[in-house]
């Protein structure tokens, strides 16, 4: 039995059997009291209910996120990272002009390290710079490592002279030559005034 069909009966002045009378009674007005009752104990006003509050929920958390999120994370990013004042960026600039003044006194120390270290172990100063490590200790070690294998190259470049042209001078001779402390004097500048 449908209301539709009894409304109709109603406009049309049919009588209504008792069937549709008790179903008439037994309607409840729709107020506060009925709807609430309807959607806290009926399976289908629980899932009507459940379906408009997860609805409002989304669509609040979606409000808070575009409206409400992006001002908030700024002013706590400004709380964390405030605006320099024109005398804070002064001193910042001073501090990092001074951070770079280290450096450079720090770098220079480490040349003139090297160029000292390397001078004594016979490395060209053009290479030096490329021997500079971040600290002292780097560069001695690049230092003492380039000179071993800057020692063992050149070595083995005259042990290969050697084995190509044997072990005499270009000029000659016997290869032998006298030992000058054997000389007498006489001996000596008589060699020396033939050479």
């Amino acid at each position: 039995m449908k209301l539709s069909d009894i409304i109709a009966k109603i406009q049309k002045g049919e009588a209504l059997t008792a069937e549709e009378i008790t179903f008439l009674q037994n309607i409840k007005p729709l107020d506060h009291d009925s709807v609430k009752e309807y959607l806290e104990k009926d399976e289908t006003g629980k899932k009507l209910l459940t379906s408009l509050t997860d609805s409002a929920v989304t669509k609040g958390i979606n409000t808070f996120k575009d409206k409400t999120l992006p001002g908030l994370i700024d002013e706590e990013v400004k709380k964390k990272n405030p605006e320099l004042t024109e005398d804070q960026k002064k001193i910042q600039q001073l501090a990092n002009d001074l951070e770079s003044m280290k450096s450079e006194a720090n770098k220079a120390k480490l040349k003139n390290s090297a160029i000292t270290l390397g001078t004594g172990k016979k490395i060209p100063i053009k290479l030096i710079d490329f021997l500079i490590g971040s600290d002292e200790d780097s560069t001695n070690a690049n230092i003492e490592l380039f000179a071993t294998e800057y020692t063992n190259s050149i070595a083995s470049a005259v042990q290969e002279q050697f084995k190509t042209n044997g072990r005499k001078p270009d000029g000659g001779g016997s290869g032998t030559e006298p030992n000058l402390d054997d000389l007498s004097d006489t001996e000596y500048m008589a060699k020396r005034l033939t050479k």
